[in-house]
């Protein structure tokens, strides 16, 4: 669980890194996914857009939102598959910063020839 973001009083969401950042293969071209888990109402859905938007501010890598809820109980388990749990966060981070300095070195995102 990367953050938790008060849904109502009793109910908590939680966003989840997925995809290639989970799985190590976050490259240049790669954006930042995530899932939220719990329950996501019109409020929540902005105050987990707004403390996404507010965390990767300045970064340039632009992030996916999925909220759980929104997906078949299939499809929620093939993003569950790639889910990082909090004790896998410290593997993810090095190919977020590789990513992030691959970005800074060419910001147009293409490979050189």
């Amino acid at each position: 669980m990367l953050a938790r973001v008060d849904a109502r009083a009793d109910d908590t969401a939680e966003i989840a890194v997925i995809g290639s950042l989970a799985r190590g293969g976050f490259g240049p071209h790669s954006d930042v996914d995530l899932l939220v888990r719990g329950p996501v109402d019109t409020a929540t859905r902005v105050r987990v857009e707004q403390t996404v938007a507010a965390a990767m501010r300045g970064s340039g890598i632009p992030a996916d939102i999925v909220c759980a809820c929104d997906l078949t109980p299939e499809r929620l388990k093939e993003f569950e598959h790639d889910l990082v749990e909090p004790s896998r966060l410290r593997e993810a981070l090095p190919a977020l910063v590789a990513g992030i300095a691959a970005l800074e070195a060419d910001p147009t995102g293409r490979d050189p020839l």
